[in-house]
């Protein structure tokens, strides 16, 4: 008798064990801030090791179902601004999150300004971490509104959205992008191509350009070590 009594009350105490856990899942969806006591400190060592450069957040607002809003975003090294954006926005992809992969649907950057070979990290803390190439880490669409990269004191005026995939490898799919500078006669326009780094090596496919200065499509790689 009293396994019968049991026997009836399981459901009811799976059913209220299974709701209790969808609560919390759902809470720690829409209010990650109740689980994580520094939002802001846990995206800073996520996407970048402490170790290579200092990363400063102004705020951060939403949650894991509507995504982040990132403003003031600044990276520095050794107290000189390598990389900002006034806003960015990121919208976590959480079934492959899931499964452990570093994962993220969209992130749209606002206003951003890189300045290429500024930063001086010392090269045994690089060797050392080694970012990004031992991750799993996919951006499905990356879109670049106002941003600026400074190459060799020249100015390049960016815009586009293109789509990353690391692993074991760095991989770059384009799906428009338009740079702008004085170096060019007019804008240079990409529709597509990929752009892909694998070890020493270099890949480009399909990599083709509409402008009005140069036109055409280049397939090839180059190999950063033997150059025969």
């Amino acid at each position: 008798r009293k396994f019968s009594k049991i026997s009836k009350w399981f459901p009811r105490l799976f059913a209220l064990l299974l709701s209790f856990l969808i609560a919390i899942f759902a809470i720690f969806l829409f209010r990650p801030e109740y689980f994580i006591d520094d939002i802001e400190e846990f995206i800073r060592n996520t996407v970048i090791p402490p170790q290579l450069l200092e990363v400063s957040i102004g705020s951060i607002e939403g949650n894991f179902v509507e995504g982040f809003n990132l403003n003031n975003i600044y990276f520095k090294d050794k107290d000189i601004i390598i990389i900002s954006a006034g806003e960015i926005y990121i919208d976590p992809d959480l079934s492959r999150i899931l499964t452990g992969t570093i994962a993220l649907s969209e992130v749209i950057i606002h206003n951003a300004f890189y300045h290429v070979g500024k930063m001086e990290t010392d090269e045994k803390v690089v060797r050392k971490n080694k970012p990004f190439f031992q991750w799993d880490f996919d951006i499905t669409s990356l879109i670049i509104e106002n941003s600026i990269i400074i190459y060799r004191n020249s100015l390049y005026e960016l815009s586009g959205e293109v789509g990353i995939e690391i692993d074991k490898g760095f991989r770059v799919d384009i799906a428009g992008l338009n740079v702008q500078s004085t170096k060019f006669p007019s804008a240079l326009i990409i529709p597509e191509g990929t752009i892909s780094w694998y070890k020493n090596q270099i890949v480009l496919t399909e990599l083709k350009s509409n402008s009005e200065w140069i036109a055409g499509r280049i397939d090839g790689s180059y190999n950063l070590t033997d150059f025969s």
